[in-house]
């Protein structure tokens, strides 16, 4: 992934409506690029100060970058979450798979 398309997702990030593999190369991308986490450190910082703005004092945090950092460790987790569901519907899948195909040769078909 490159800056400008980096640049690009980072209110869809902040929506959350970044998913899967995108999320996870925006991720990596803006792990190793300063420019592009300064430029989602300060549209996080803007957003979440004025999402503050309309709670309740009792719930506020002024620690923005790290919310920001709390932000981006669930999201790793979440995407390991998804990575890992994707290994085990596979895995399910094969398995399905492969009693279908031991019922239709022992029960269906006995004489194949």
């Amino acid at each position: 992934m490159d800056c400008r398309v980096a640049e690009n997702l980072v209110d869809n990030y902040i929506d959350g409506t970044l998913r899967g593999k995108e999320l996870e190369s925006f991720l990596k991308h803006i792990e190793n690029c300063p420019s592009c986490y300064e430029e989602l450190e300060t549209y996080y910082i803007v957003h979440e100060a004025t999402k503050q703005l309309d709670e309740e004092e009792d719930h506020l945090n002024f620690d923005m970058m790290g919310l920001l950092e709390e932000d981006i460790r669930e999201r790793k987790i979440e995407i390991g979450r998804e990575r890992w569901l994707n290994y085990f519907s596979f895995g399910i899948s094969g398995v399905v798979i492969i009693a279908f195909a031991y019922f239709l040769a022992h029960v269906v078909f006995p004489w194949i």
